[in-house]
């Protein structure tokens, strides 16, 4: 069973690692400059949640920029992906951040796109930045 709370420090080394791995082994980030991989720093002033599974540790976080009601990072340790553990965390923020929600996603980054638009998330607009292009994708459904 996969339970969602706040994250607490004592779980920052494991979700560290589940976001540093993550970059290491994404196909749509051009290169990983220092300051991507200070986790710490790349969190600091959000609002973390974890996905922690009884005797498997946390699988998962995401994190939020409340006064934007922006979704920052979402991310879930490779073996534990495609088992609803995003669509678990994504949920856990229903009851306390208002909508509508945005986040960013890479163009390339195919598979995190269609996840969130099978849970009805819509393409509002597109940017560039150091990674290359991205969509920004908002969520307001109830």
């Amino acid at each position: 069973m996969i339970t969602v709370r706040p994250a607490i420090d004592s779980d920052t080394p494991s979700i560290a690692s589940i976001y540093i791995d993550a970059l290491q082994n994404a196909a749509w980030i051009s290169s990983l400059r220092p300051e991507l991989l200070d986790f710490e720093k790349v969190t600091e002033g959000e609002r973390v949640f974890v996905a922690e599974g009884s005797k498997l540790g946390n699988v998962g976080f995401v994190s939020v920029w409340q006064p934007d009601c922006f979704v920052h990072h979402l991310y879930v340790a490779a073996p534990m992906r495609r088992r609803g553990v995003g669509k678990l965390l994504l949920g856990s923020l229903v009851d306390w951040l208002p909508r509508p929600w945005t986040l960013k996603c890479s163009t390339m980054n195919t598979s995190a796109l269609s996840f969130y638009q099978s849970l009805s998330w819509t393409i509002a607009g597109e940017g560039e930045n150091e990674d290359g292009t991205y969509f920004l994708l908002r969520y307001s459904a109830l």
